[in-house]
């Protein structure tokens, strides 16, 4: 894919539509807007104002993927985490360069939406302000940082649940594929039954986060089961989705394409469906032989390690 200039001269590299909307799937699940407000001796009212676009992640590549796409916006920090012993990757847009990721994400975020309106408009209006900063100038630009920071505490009724299986454009698929990538989850569960003899193992595919929206479109995509559970104040109440074995498959199946993070599970989560169905005694009557237990338990224990690593 090739560069061009943009009217700021900046060297950039163009965008499709479908990688926009991963992006703003993943930002929209993992990402974090906010003003910042730092010390500066050569500002009149000691502070300097800038916009701060960011998100981290456990995962290497769709950091670089974002420092690739959004070529001058982008800072790699690499930590080492002692809580979980993880290294994180954080990407970083700054000032103008946040504007210029916020602008270009903005037609297909879901839940960062307004926060990406005010930071738009804040940036917009700093970037052209010349002269002494004004008693009313400072009060504006305080109450717009108050308010990005309300945003993230609101809660959001849910909308009406229509339940899939449907068809789905390609874009809708790209900006799951990017919020499944920062909040989805693929595991394979053994349960035993009440006898204490057969065990069984399920795929599950699910998602979880504060905000519905998202969860209604899984729903209403690949059918499933939502749920919300409720907490107390000042957490937000929880909203999630979940699907199981074939259909957990097929939906895996419809989001691989575009995935980034979650690519080597969602194949895995794939293959152990179909071994699962290839295996499946018959007539079932005859229970599952131990080999092929042993097979679907090294599928759950890769499912497991690649967890694990926070992918």
């Amino acid at each position: 894919m090739g560069g061009v200039l943009d009217a700021a001269g900046s060297y950039q590299f163009a965008m499709i539509k479908q990688e926009l909307q991963y992006a703003a799937g993943f930002f929209d699940a993992e990402g974090c807007i906010c003003i910042g407000k730092n010390k500066h001796k050569q500002m009149l009212c000691g502070y300097q104002y800038e916009l701060h676009v960011v998100f981290s992640s456990t995962f290497e590549p769709v950091a670089r993927w974002f420092g690739f796409k959004f070529l001058s916006s982008i800072c790699h920090i690499k930590e080492n985490l002692e809580t979980n012993r993880q290294e994180n990757w954080r990407w970083a847009a700054y000032c103008g360069n946040g504007l210029a990721f916020l602008k270009q994400v903005r037609p297909y975020l879901v839940i960062k939406a307004d926060e990406a309106d005010l930071a738009i408009g804040f940036q917009e209006r700093i970037s052209s302000w010349a002269g002494k900063l004004t008693a009313e100038e400072i009060a504006w630009r305080e109450c717009v940082k108050s308010k990005i920071s309300e945003y993230k505490r609101r809660s959001f009724p849910c909308g009406e649940l229509t339940k899939g299986p449907r068809d789905a454009t390609s874009g809708e698929l790209c900006y799951l594929a990017g919020f499944f990538d920062g909040e989805g989850c693929v595991t394979v569960v053994a349960t035993m039954a009440p006898n204490g003899r057969n065990l069984s193992h399920e795929l599950a595919v699910g998602c979880a986060c504060t905000y519905p929206d998202p969860i209604v479109l899984l729903y209403s995509i690949f059918g499933g089961h939502t749920s919300k559970r409720k907490r107390k104040s000042p957490q937000r109440d929880l909203y999630r989705w979940e699907i199981k074995n074939r259909k957990a498959a097929d939906a895996l199946r419809r989001l691989q394409p575009y995935l980034l993070v979650k690519r080597a599970q969602a194949d895995l989560g794939i293959k152990f469906q179909e071994y699962k169905i290839a295996s499946r005694p018959r007539p079932a009557m005859y229970g599952v032989s131990p080999e092929v237990l042993e097979k679907r338990q090294e599928f759950m224990d890769k499912l497991h390690a690649l967890n694990k690593r926070g992918l």
